[in-house]
């Protein structure tokens, strides 16, 4: 079944770049210790997330300078950079979106440069849980980028 999208908000849209790359920052709660990878809830959604998780576009910046914005302004701490693809997210029954020239709400952080999110909202528990494990095995199949830690500065104590 194919999901009925919300419209893309003002300042947003549809990446549709299937090679383009997505990286996402793993913090430790999205990290599972005992295998040494990323967790289950790796590539989303999360309750404090509204079903759209954070990735940034591979189009606009590297992964190392992904990493550094993260480990710079962030919560949470990043462990290391993974990634999928537009098309990964596409297979998943999923769509990216850049709402990188969105301006933030009152409260919420500044976004880094190339900010997207991969848009969960139109599904169901199941199907979510289905597309999640598709995204992880597509990022476990990809495995770490590599970047160098510059140590956690972020705003608040992880």
């Amino acid at each position: 079944m194919t999901p009925t999208w919300p419209t893309v908000e003002t300042n947003e849209a549809q990446i549709t770049n299937a090679g383009e790359v997505l990286w996402r920052q793993i913090t430790k709660s999205l990290y599972d210790e005992d295998n040494r990878r990323p967790g289950l809830l790796a590539c989303g959604p999360q309750a404090a997330d509204a079903r759209k998780p954070s990735f940034t576009r591979s189009s606009v910046i590297s992964a190392q300078d992904s990493r550094d914005w993260h480990q710079n302004h962030s919560a949470s701490a990043s462990l290391g950079t993974w990634s999928l693809s537009v098309g990964d997210v596409e297979d998943a029954g999923l769509r990216a979106v850049d709402d990188s020239k969105r301006p933030p709400e009152p409260g919420e952080p500044g976004k880094p440069p190339g900010h997207a999110y991969v848009d969960y909202r139109p599904l169901t528990k199941a199907e979510m849980k289905d597309a999640r494990a598709k995204l992880l095995l597509a990022m476990l199949g990809r495995g770490e980028e590599s970047t160098t830690d510059i140590g956690f500065h972020g705003d608040r104590a992880a």
